[in-house]
């Protein structure tokens, strides 16, 4: 075989970098590298190696879409392709983030099917589809029963309006820290800027930095401060 080129000993080493990981979330990486259809490679590099938050952001896609996709046929059954074809589109992009491969292909040919209005084809495409993302829920599931939860600390009052300034400074930089900061603060940043939030963190989970800042810069001034 012909060696491997300086750029592809480089990437490669890229790929298994872990730069940061928290003290118990090692024995959950492992769990999740040796789950089947998913490439950890992927949303290690897409997280710059933070594998403590590439943990929280599969947890985070699991609770997100597990009864959404429970819901797809009856919107193929009730002929709601429009709306079906969007959640798989976002399905098939959040997927490919987070090295989700099978899930990605997936849904990648269930979304070319519907565009093409090729209905014979929608049963066992879409069967496909949840069969992958079943295989991934009950690993989440298994793994979850396997390690103890964490313990509930009572956290500090937090600035709310001096925390979405720097999410959204990170944002604006496409510092992926952002995400991590943005997640470990939502609930308390819904309490203060409600739903509106979600929209924020549909971007941030998406990798869509630009829109979700966009959001953020949008919020009127009234929302972004107790002052009256």
């Amino acid at each position: 075989p012909e060696a491997e080129s300086a750029i592809e000993l480089k990437e490669r080493s890229q790929d298994n970098q872990i730069i940061s990981i928290e003290q118990g979330d090692d024995d959950q990486l492992n769990l999740f590298q040796k789950m089947e259809g998913l490439d950890s490679r992927v949303g290690l590099r897409n997280t710059s190696g933070n594998a403590t938050k590439y943990i929280a952001l599969l947890k985070k896609y699991d609770t997100m879409n597990n009864n959404k996709i429970d819901e797809l046929s009856t919107l193929f059954d009730t002929e709601r392709l429009d709306e079906a074809c969007h959640f798989i589109h976002n399905l098939k992009g959040v997927s490919g983030n987070l090295g989700l491969t099978r899930i990605q292909h997936a849904a990648e040919i269930l979304e070319k099917s519907i565009r093409l209005r090729k209905k014979t084809d929608y049963k066992s495409l879409l069967k496909e589809l949840i069969n992958h993302y079943k295989i991934f829920h009950e690993s989440i599931q298994t793994m979850n029963d396997r390690v103890e939860p964490e313990s509930v600390s009572t956290q500090p009052e937090v600035d709310t309006d001096l925390l979405i300034y720097n999410i959204n400074e990170l944002l604006s930089i496409g510092d992926t820290k952002a995400s991590e900061l943005f997640l470990s603060n939502e609930k308390t940043l819904i309490l203060k800027y409600g739903d509106i939030i979600e929209q924020i963190r549909i971007h941030i989970d998406n990798f869509d930095f630009t829109s979700a800042s966009k959001i953020i810069s949008s919020l009127p001034e009234s929302s972004k401060s107790e002052k009256h």
